[in-house]
């Protein structure tokens, strides 16, 4: 890494820290850019962090917002190997 800037050596730092070395190897690899995944890693790290925090009416409503076949689509379904049978994002209520 000749002449990475300390931006990037705190991404990846972010990076190595998160344990996910299947996104590490794909930085490491070139297929996915360095700070691209560090911002996927923040962006889940301030999810998590929020989801401890806020009450189960709170949940209830984002589960609400957000629509619930698409929460299930896309956080719960690829946990489980699924693949959706629509794209929900695009459902007409």
């Amino acid at each position: 890494m000749t002449g990475s800037c300390e931006i990037y050596v705190r991404a990846l730092i972010v990076i190595i820290k998160s344990g996910d070395t299947a996104l590490l190897n794909e930085v490491l690899s070139g297929r996915v850019p360095v700070m691209a995944a560090a911002t996927q890693i923040r962006g889940l790290a301030k999810l998590l962090k929020m989801f401890a925090v806020i009450n189960a009416e709170t949940k209830a409503a984002f589960g609400a917002q957000v629509g619930i076949d698409n929460l299930f689509d896309t956080a719960i379904a690829p946990n489980l190997g699924l693949v959706p049978s629509f794209d929900s994002t695009r459902a007409v209520e």
